[in-house]
């Protein structure tokens, strides 16, 4: 999807997030993304939406905190899947009502920044 203009661009990030993230903050967020050089977030994409990264997953033996949400683009499923899959590896998914979204690190991140900063030191 080309996001020419703000509004298209908004409507576009209002899908990373739960329903009751503020619509006035979404601007914010539609004027950062943009700043990400277009041919370089067209590659990203690419490269890791469209593969199979299961054999990849499954070879992780590294500490891993695995973060998700409920009303996330990825499945609750698919990142306790992940988790499954890797050894020891940790997971924490936020529901909806706490931000669970792509963005909860945006929506909610006094729990994220905890969590992660609670994995870090363990």
């Amino acid at each position: 999807m080309a996001c020419v203009d703000l509004d298209s661009t908004i409507d576009f990030v209002k899908g990373f997030f739960t329903s009751d993230f503020p619509e006035q903050r979404l601007p914010f967020t539609a004027t950062e993304n943009p700043k990400f050089p277009r041919h370089l977030a067209a590659q990203l994409l690419r490269d890791t939406a469209f593969g199979d990264w299961r054999d990849v997953i499954k070879r992780i033996r590294r500490r891993t905190l695995i973060v998700g949400g409920d009303a996330s683009i990825f499945t609750a499923d698919s990142q306790w899947w992940i988790a499954s899959q890797i050894p020891d590896a940790q997971i924490e998914i936020f529901p909806v009502d706490e931000g669970g979204s792509h963005f909860m690190f945006v929506e909610n991140p006094g729990r994220f920044n905890s969590r992660v900063l609670s994995f870090l030191s363990s």
